[in-house]
């Protein structure tokens, strides 16, 4: 499944359904798609948000030091490669250029159309 963010204030955005999740709850919302952040809430996901993927990318540089102990582990997950984006992600922009503009944010499941 993929997910679009959207927002007046920023290009749609899409990732992965499992990332969208991961993100949504680390900005403090409970997952849900499809969704939305009322423009009084953006300011507060995005520092949540923001906050959370410094403190994520961190947290995995840390363990990426360490020596494999399973050789036979799977790839780094989809949700693993954008914590590693940590601030950069796209979607910390998204939230960041809606809460300059006091936007509202929506998700939803599909790509976005053009």
């Amino acid at each position: 499944m993929l997910v679009t963010f959207r927002t007046k204030a920023w290009s749609s955005i899409t990732v992965f359904g499992d990332v969208a999740e991961t993100l949504l709850k680390m900005a403090g919302h409970g997952g849900s798609i499809p969704g939305a952040f009322a423009a009084d809430d953006v300011p507060a996901a995005h520092a949540r948000l923001k906050a959370a993927m410094i403190e994520a990318k961190a947290r995995m540089s840390k363990t990426a030091d360490r020596p494999r102990t399973d050789p036979d582990a799977d790839e780094e997950s989809a949700c693993d490669r954008a914590l590693r984006l940590g601030a950069e992600h796209p979607l910390v922009h998204l939230l960041e250029a809606a809460a300059r503009q006091s936007c509202a944010v929506s998700w939803s499941a599909g790509a976005p159309v053009l």
